[in-house]
């Protein structure tokens, strides 16, 4: 439209000049003059922290008419709801704990050494049950006996009729344990951790242990995430501020 009103302006005659970033001199042919202000530049912030998020949406020269999107990938401020064009973006940056635990979506397989280091490393200070599964993982020891089994159980399976292999210290590993891990390292959403359910399946003769997130953890433990940072953003953002579960395309492509 600005474009339009100028070439308008040339073919009468007028001529715009610049005088600073936001301000043009309209000039017309009888020589008479007016300053026009020119519209502030779109824009397209990005931040690091909710609560600044929600300072900058109760601030009413900044957002006129704000909205807000949330979803996993990071949380949208749409500053003016009337022409939805202005934004800002807080991403929701996932942590290393939380990776490690994705990793075990499908499950994944180590031998007893590369277990306790996953353990140690990948899934530090994870609470009480997984300390205990680090405990017995550091004695696991695998050996074969001449004995013939035919039944297959946690930590002992049938190899054939004369050699079967056996799990030392196995009774100290359980089926099951939980694991606790925070989902985001966004300021605002860092203190929100989960509580996943991982299984434990010793296999005997590929002497690996196999970890495995049990069916719709990683699901759950998002949505429950998800819920609690909805809670946080009403009590922050302005009353009349909607809020959206969903995803907003500021391209809008």
């Amino acid at each position: 439209m600005a474009k339009l009103e100028c070439l308008v302006r040339s073919a009468a005659g007028a001529k715009m000049l610049e005088l600073d970033a936001r301000t043009d001199l309209v000039v017309l042919p009888d020589g008479s003059s007016s300053e026009r202000s020119r519209p502030a530049p779109l824009r397209y912030t990005q931040l690091e922290s909710l609560p600044d998020l929600c300072l900058m949406a109760a601030d009413e020269l900044i957002a006129e008419s704000p909205e807000v999107y949330f979803a996993e990938s990071g949380v949208t401020l749409v500053l003016d709801r009337s022409d939805l064009r202005e934004t800002v973006l807080c991403p929701l940056v996932t942590s290393e704990k939380w990776d490690s635990l994705l990793e075990l979506v499908n499950g994944k397989s180590m031998t007893p050494a590369e277990a306790v280091r996953f353990m140690r490393f990948d899934l530090p200070g994870t609470g009480a049950e997984a300390a205990a599964v680090l405990t017995a993982l550091r004695n696991v020891d695998f050996k074969r006996t001449g004995e013939g089994r035919t039944v297959v159980q946690h930590g002992r399976e049938s190899l054939g009729r004369s050699v079967e292999a056996v799990v030392q210290n196995i009774e100290a590993i359980p089926e099951t344990f939980c694991v606790r891990a925070p989902i985001f390292t966004t300021l605002g959403a860092e203190g929100f951790e989960q509580t996943l359910a991982v299984g434990i399946y010793v296999d005997v003769s590929a002497e690996k242990i196999h970890f495995q997130l049990l069916p719709d953890e990683a699901t759950n433990a998002m949505r429950r995430c998800l819920s609690q940072i909805e809670t946080d953003l009403r009590v922050g953002l302005p009353e009349e501020c909607p809020l959206f579960r969903g995803t907003f395309d500021a391209s809008g492509d």
